[in-house]
């Protein structure tokens, strides 16, 4: 899920969060990223 402000010119507004539970040990992950993938993914339509 991306914000409302990805693929403006504020400041960080390209960056995103993915996270996820391992199932085994339940465990809790997550990665950030930056770039331009999270203004192509807001542009393609998946808010």
């Amino acid at each position: 899920m991306t914000v409302t402000r990805v693929g403006t010119l504020a400041p960080a507004s390209g960056r995103f969060t993915v996270s996820a539970k391992f199932s085994l040990t339940g465990i809790l992950g997550d990665a950030k990223c930056g770039g331009e993938f999270s203004p192509d993914l807001k542009w393609a339509g998946f808010d």
